[in-house]
């Protein structure tokens, strides 16, 4: 309660305001960008997860995520997203360039493979095989 009645070292003080925050143009973009990715990554982070190899499943869920942003992306583009457009404001390239789209497939490859090494790493197989007495 102390804290609170401080003035400027207070929370109040150092805590932004919501509706000035939602003014900045590149808010809800810079949010929406920042959730895909941890989406992405955790993603990944299920493909390798409780498998012996989080990499390559980290591999193939990169590939078929990439796959599928860039077709959803490709079938449904009468305009930017707002990812995309946020990427290209922040390379500063021009939003309709299909370099940004290049990118983001190379970033959702790159974050999904993180994200199943990861996967494969913190959680690894629960039980191990057990080879029979016929399998010699």
């Amino acid at each position: 309660l102390m804290l609170a009645t401080r003035g400027s070292s207070s929370v109040m003080a150092i805590t932004p305001n919501l509706s000035e925050v939602l003014k900045d143009p590149q808010a809800l973009p810079r949010l929406q960008t920042q959730l895909a990715g941890l989406i992405v990554l955790l993603a990944g982070l299920v493909a390798g997860a409780g498998t012996g190899a989080g990499l390559r499943h980290g591999l193939i869920a990169g590939v078929l995520g990439m796959m599928a942003m860039l077709g959803i992306t490709i079938a449904t583009n009468p305009e930017p997203f707002r990812i995309g457009q946020y990427v290209a404001y922040l390379l500063q390239w021009d939003a309709g360039n299909k370099n940004v789209l290049y990118a983001l497939g190379a970033v959702t490859f790159v974050l999904a493979t993180i994200g199943g090494i990861l996967g494969g790493s913190i959680f690894p197989r629960v039980r191990k095989r057990y080879r029979r007495r016929t399998d010699r």
